[in-house]
């Protein structure tokens, strides 16, 4: 990917001046001084966020103005729009009505405009939002956001029709697991690895059990009832304006069952310390209430037992095998790609490196209530592979 410093330097101040004066809604408006800087966040190396700000004139009246530009970019692997990280996605979001079907529980930015530049790049240019808490949420803040999500998917499920657009996610979770294969072949062969040791300690036979029965639960989960999702909404890519919640990052969004779309919510603060794992009990449940609160207030019949099913089988998938092992080994296995992982997750490599103790018994109880919701048949596959491994076999796989 480009580095921030020469897309900013590519930035036309024609262009510029014209997206200033689309969000002032002026004409007669001019830039009369700017400056660009590079936002970091996210884990997708193909993106690129910079917030431009500066001071517009109108007649003899100075304002300040800020915004910020999304670039995308094409490369090898999310060039499929069915794809779950389809380059053009989000920008078609934008430049589709599909933003005005969907409830108004969940909202976008303001897009300023959207410019293609030859056949592998896209820029975004939104409004600059700003959340109204300071700092970390709150817990209250988190449920909250819980409960609009729900009223945002229960829409779905009390006869708002699907979107259909061909270039939205589909199959979301399963093509973002699957990308984990390799990672996979590299633990069995290696586990004595001290990354694998340090990521994944006591827990490994249990991990590559639950990998070898990786399709019968994603089978669950496609099978459940289904709403269109952000898929993405965590902390840092929402924001609560006058009790109003917005979202940027709309690259992973398409369908997928109730009460998935908690689990980035509820994971990340978990990961990133703005909620102690200590309280993760208390959150769960808080989030969960207020999800399910927000989705019998839009319409829907769907029982909480179902939501929960849902969202403990998706954290499985999405943040044990797509998240870690799929996405942070590799980058933590690549010297080139260690120093940007801690920059933009924003806390030292060293921590990225190891699970705590905290963090091992979260996902212990997340194995742990799996188990409880897989049923019998699966549950004493899961408990064959697992003594199998732990006696050895990890090396040598088993599909």
């Amino acid at each position: 990917m480009v580095e921030a410093e020469t897309y900013i330097r590519q930035i036309d101040p024609t262009r510029l001046e014209e997206v200033v004066r689309e969000l002032f809604g002026k004409k007669t408006i001019r830039v009369a001084d700017w400056a660009a800087e590079p936002i970091h966040g996210g884990l997708d190396r193909n993106n690129c966020l910079i917030r431009c700000r500066g001071h517009a004139k109108d007649g003899e009246q100075s304002l300040p103005w800020s915004l910020v530009i999304k670039i995308t970019g094409k490369v090898a692997n999310n060039d499929d729009p069915a794809g779950y990280q389809y380059w053009k996605r989000e920008a078609l979001v934008y430049q589709t009505e599909l933003r005005d079907r969907l409830p108004p529980d969940l909202s976008a930015p303001r897009c300023l405009g959207v410019d293609e530049h030859g056949d592998d790049t896209v820029w975004i240019w939104m409004e600059d939002i700003r959340d109204d808490l300071e700092g970390n949420w709150q817990m209250e803040a988190y449920g909250q956001a819980a409960h609009q999500l729900g009223r945002f998917n229960g829409a779905f499920l009390a006869g708002k029709p699907l979107p259909s657009e061909p270039w939205l996610a589909k199959k979301f979770l399963r093509n973002y697991v699957e990308r984990a294969a390799p990672m996979i072949a590299f633990i069995r062969n290696n586990p004595q690895h001290e990354l694998v040791k340090s990521l994944y300690g006591s827990n490994l036979p249990l991990i590559l059990a639950m990998w070898e029965i990786r399709a019968d639960l994603l089978d669950i989960l496609e099978g459940m009832p289904q709403v269109f999702c952000h898929q993405d909404a965590f902390r840092r890519n929402l924001f609560l304006q006058q009790g109003r919640l917005m979202a940027i990052d709309w690259g992973f969004c398409g369908n997928a069952p109730a009460g998935s779309e908690l689990v980035p919510l509820i994971v990340v603060a978990l990961s990133l310390n703005e909620i102690p794992y200590s309280r993760s009990r208390e959150f769960e449940q808080l989030c969960l209430d207020s999800y399910v609160k927000g989705l019998r207030e839009a319409g829907a019949q769907v029982s909480a037992r179902s939501v929960r099913r849902s969202f403990v089988l998706s954290i499985l998938l999405r943040y044990v095998f797509g998240g870690n092992i799929g996405d942070i080994l590799p980058a933590l296995l690549d010297e080139n790609r260690r120093t940007w992982l801690a920059e933009n997750i924003g806390q030292p490599i060293e921590k990225t490196s190891t699970t705590s103790a905290e963090e091992s018994g979260y996902f212990v109880t997340v194995f742990v209530r799996s188990l409880q919701l897989m049923g019998l048949r699966l549950l004493v596959k899961v408990i064959g592979y697992a003594i199998w491994f732990r006696l050895g076999g990890s090396k040598m796989g088993v599909s």
